[in-house]
Formats: structure tokens, sequence, C-alpha cells
């Protein structure tokens, strides 16, 4: 039986599904070992683990560096996720999965954009309407829009309970693109000071509003498939963290576009969303936001 419009015999591999199921060659052309080649990094790429890889195989930080240390690896990135950020280079946050991600400035407006937000101080409000938030991280959210900055230390005052509580509903509220880390402190002990997105990333909220969700969601669909090979639905869901409409709207209009398809996944038990024609990143480590867009 031939195999159905779009689908690959079963069996058949295309190069793109070689680097799915072994991993991105491509990072054996990076070497980094200072800031500046970290922030070439991320730009080549759009999108990365901080420390560590995670789920759904976006390709970490930590797989590039030009070192065999444990301990330089994580000294190197710890300062960098304060440099890079500070310096309005790149962005910081737990995003991918929910984990510590670098995002360029060419890609931090599409992210922003599939969240729904607008910029505007309601934004944590609709989010908590809308079932977007947990009660507590829009009370969270509602003091640093009201009041201003506070650290870790302080919001556990301000709502105590439990410790990780807190941290969790810091963890939701970046994944939603309502606050940012804005640096550490340690006054009183260590602790990291907070507030929210707008404040601190005004283009990318400005440039956002260009975007529809669907539009910003294909385009960080697209570079997410030619990251790692192929993925199926499930995985570009849980890397992003979209409602099912918006990733079954993204991949639709990926394949609306001719930019991607589906294909029979080795041993045909399911089928993934693979990229149409083949990407490299740059490796020169001189890419420069918005020079690439998908």
């Amino acid at each position: 039986m031939p195999a159905p419009e779009g689908m690959l015999p079963s069996g058949q591999k295309t190069p793109l599904m070689k680097r799915a199921a072994h991993g991105p060659p491509y990072l054996r052309s990076f070497s980094v070992r200072d800031p500046d080649a970290a922030l070439g990094f991320v730009l080549a790429l759009g999108f990365c683990y901080a420390f560590t890889p995670g789920p759904g195989r976006v390709p970490a930080l930590f797989q590039v560096l030009a070192t065999d240390s444990e301990k330089t690896r994580w000294s190197w990135v710890w300062k960098w996720k304060e440099e890079l950020p500070q310096s309005g280079r790149a962005y910081y946050g737990r995003v991918l999965h929910g984990r510590p991600s670098f995002i360029s400035l060419e890609f931090l407006p599409a992210f922003y954009a599939t969240t729904g937000n607008l910029g505007e101080p309601d934004d944590p409000e609709r989010a908590y309407e809308e079932g977007r938030l947990s009660r507590l991280a829009y009370q969270v959210a509602e003091r640093l829009v009201q009041e201003g900055p506070a650290t870790t230390r302080l919001l556990k005052r301000l709502f105590p309970g439990s410790d990780t509580a807190i941290d969790r509903a810091l963890a939701e509220l970046q994944r939603q693109f309502l606050v940012v880390k804005v640096d550490e402190v340690e006054v009183g002990g260590y602790s990291y000071r907070w507030d929210t997105f707008d404040r601190h990333w005004p283009d990318a909220v400005g440039q956002a509003r260009a975007l529809s969700a669907r539009e910003a969601a294909r385009r960080l669909a697209l570079r997410y498939l030619q990251l790692v090979g192929g993925a199926d639905e499930r995985e570009v869901q849980s890397v992003f963290g979209w409602p099912e409409l918006l990733v079954a709207a993204a991949l639709a209009g990926l394949r609306d576009a001719g930019e991607a398809e589906q294909v029979k996944a080795p041993g045909g038990r399911k089928t993934l969303w693979t990229p149409t024609r083949e990407w490299l990143p740059d490796v020169t480590g001189t890419a420069t936001p918005g020079t690439s867009q998908p």
C-alpha cells in the first residue's frame, strides 16, 4: 500500500529524521568559552537551554562549552546568565519546558506574542481570569505591577507559606513572560530581584504587537523543528507550553506554507513534523538579531 500523501514509506529515513534520532551534528561546530561566543551560539540557534540538555531535545549551552570541567561549566554559564540579559543582548528565564533558557532578541517578540499579553498593567488579571495563572502567581504579579521590583526573600515574607510555592509561582510567571529576573542581591542573604517583563523588555513587547499568536507560534515551531530535525505535536506543546489549539494552528501554518511536512518515524509507530528544507546555524558567532527571520 502506498504511503499517504506527504508521508514517507515506513523505514525510509530522511537526513533530518536521522538528526532527530541521533542529535544535531551541527553542535560540533561550536566551541564556547566566553560570553561573546555564548551569545553567538544563542543568536545562531534562536533559543536553547541555558545549562544541561532538557526535554524535547532542544540544544543546551553545556553541550558546546570548551571545557571538560563540570565546575567550570557551571561557573561560566552562571556568570553569563547575568551578563547577557543585563547588557540587553539576550533574554534569560525559565521558558522552554519551564527550564532555564536563553532566547535571542530576534525570537523574543514571538515568544511574547504567543502568551496573549498586551504589555498592559492588567495582563496578570486577564491571564488569571483565563485560567493561565494560579492565584498565587497572580498575586505575586500584581504586587510587582503595583509596587515595583521585589526580591524572592521579600515575596516569601509577603506571601507566607511554602517557599517552594513562591518558586513555582515565579517559574509560572516567567513562562508567561509576566515577570523577569532583574539581578541578584546579597542584602540580608542571597536572593533574586524580580520585576515585570514589559518594564525591562519594552522593545520586545512593542514588536510583538505586530504578530498574531498563530504567526508567532509558526515561527517558533519552525525553528524548533529546524533545531531538532523532527518532532510530534506533544513535544512541541511540552517545549513551549502552548494550548493544543495553538500547537495545531502553528503546525498547520507550516504545512500550508510548505515549510514542514509529516513523515513516518523509524518503525512507523508515530509521525513527526519535519522541516521541508535543510537548515544549519551560522557558526561564525557574528549573527545579529533580525537577520534570519524564519
